[in-house]
C-alpha cells in the first residue's frame, strides 16, 4: 500500500509539471514510468537510421526509374520529329517535280566556322533557311527541336537542335548537284552532305569506298536531318539520348544510331 501510495504521489506531483527529487532518500524522476508499469514503444537511433537509408535508397532508385523514363520519351518524341519533317520534305517535293528543297542553314559560315548565336527564324538575314524555306508546310515549327537537345541554335532559345543536310552545309558555300558531280562521274564527297541543294528527289548516294567517290544506288548511311552532337575538350561525343542519336535518311526512315558515318561534329 505505501508503494502504491507512492505511485499516486509521484503521478500527481508529475502533472504539476515537477522534474524529481528525493523521496525519503530515494531518487525519483517525476515523469518516469511508474513502477510495475511497461516502457512506452519507440524508435531507437539505430532504428531511425536503418529507416532513413532504406528510404534513401528507395528514393534514389524510383528517381533513377523516372529519369530513364523520361529520357525514353523524349528519345520517341524525338522520333516523331524527324519523321514529321520527312513528311514535309516529301510533301515539298511532291509540289516541286519531285526535287528537294534549296535550303542554306545560318550556322554554316564560310571558312568553316559556325555561328551558333545565328536565328534561322530571321527572314531578313535567312531568307533560305529550312524554317522559313518550308514554312507553307511545316505546321508547327516545334519539330525541329528535340526535347533532349545538347546544342542548337540561337543559343539562347533553340530553333533548331538538328543537323540538316543544307546546300551550304560544314562549309558555308552552297553547292548544287551540277557543280558537285564531275563530267566523269565522280563525285566530291561534300555530295553526301548536301542533300537540299534543290537535287531532283531520288535514292542516290556517294560511295565513299571508291577513288574516286562515285554515286551509288541506295539511300546510303548519310542523314538528311540528325540530332546535333556535342563534344569534349577531349573530343568525345556528347550525344543527347542513353542510346545514341536519331537520323532521319534519305528514304525517309528514320533509326537510333550509336556511331556511323554520320559521326561528326557538330
Amino acid at each position: 500500500m505505501a508503494a502504491k501510495g507512492l505511485t499516486v504521489w509521484c503521478q500527481a506531483v508529475c502533472a504539476r509539471g515537477a522534474t524529481g527529487g528525493i523521496v525519503r532518500g530515494r531518487s525519483w524522476s517525476a515523469c518516469a514510468p511508474a513502477p510495475g508499469t511497461i516502457r512506452g514503444s519507440g524508435f531507437t537511433l539505430i532504428e531511425l537510421l536503418v529507416v532513413i537509408g532504406i528510404s534513401g535508397v528507395v528514393m534514389g532508385l524510383t528517381l533513377s526509374a523516372v529519369a530513364h523514363c523520361r529520357g525514353q520519351a523524349h528519345a520517341v518524341r524525338c522520333l516523331n520529329n524527324l519523321r514529321q519533317i520527312g513528311q514535309v520534305v516529301m510533301a515539298y517535293a511532291n509540289d516541286h517535280d519531285q526535287h528537294l528543297p534549296m535550303v542554306e542553314e545560318p550556322i554554316w559560315q564560310k571558312g568553316g566556322q559556325i555561328q551558333w548565336d545565328a536565328d534561322p527564324r530571321d527572314r531578313e538575314s535567312s531568307p533560305n533557311s529550312f524554317l522559313n524555306v518550308m514554312a507553307d508546310y511545316l505546321n508547327d515549327p516545334a519539330v525541329l527541336v528535340c526535347p533532349s537537345a545538347v546544342l542548337g541554335y540561337p543559343r539562347r532559345q533553340f530553333a533548331v537542335t538538328y543537323r540538316l543536310s543544307a546546300a551550304n552545309n560544314r562549309n558555308g558555300v552552297a553547292a548544287t548537284v551540277d557543280q558537285l558531280v564531275m563530267n566523269s562521274g565522280a563525285v566530291q564527297y561534300d555530295y553526301s552532305l548536301k542533300y537540299f541543294n534543290g537535287r531532283p528527289y531520288e535514292l542516290k548516294h556517294v560511295d565513299g569506298g571508291q577513288l574516286p567517290p562515285r554515286l551509288a544506288d541506295g539511300a546510303g548511311p548519310y542523314y538528311l536531318a540528325r540530332d546535333f552532337l556535342e563534344r569534349t575538350p577531349d573530343g568525345k561525343f556528347i550525344k543527347p539520348h542513353e542510346e545514341g542519336f536519331n537520323q532521319l535518311f534519305l528514304d525517309m526512315h528514320v533509326e537510333r544510331l550509336t556511331s556511323g558515318e554520320s559521326l561528326t561534329y557538330p
